[in-house]
């Protein structure tokens, strides 16, 4: 069995904010490990993305379902 690499612990900034982050290479493959913290904060900015996304698509139903105006006659209607 391979024993676990670890390479060093690294600080990145991004938008003024500080985030630790390390770097674990296990059996080939590389991770990276970060605060908990941080963890929850990415995933609740997923979901409120993944909420906004669905929320996005049921209003494209909705509107799909609208009568649509031909081009010709909103150009027709703005003296074009």
């Amino acid at each position: 069995m391979t024993e676990p690499h670890c390479n060093h612990t690294m600080s990145t900034t991004k938008k003024g904010a500080n985030m630790a982050v390390q770097t674990v290479k296990l059996l080939g493959k590389q991770f990276v490990l970060i605060p908990k913290r941080e963890y929850d904060q990415m995933r609740e900015k997923l979901a409120r993305q993944e909420r906004q996304d669905r929320g996005d698509v049921a209003e494209m139903k909705r509107r799909s379902k609208e009568p649509s105006i031909p081009l010709d006659q909103v150009r027709r209607n703005l003296g074009f």
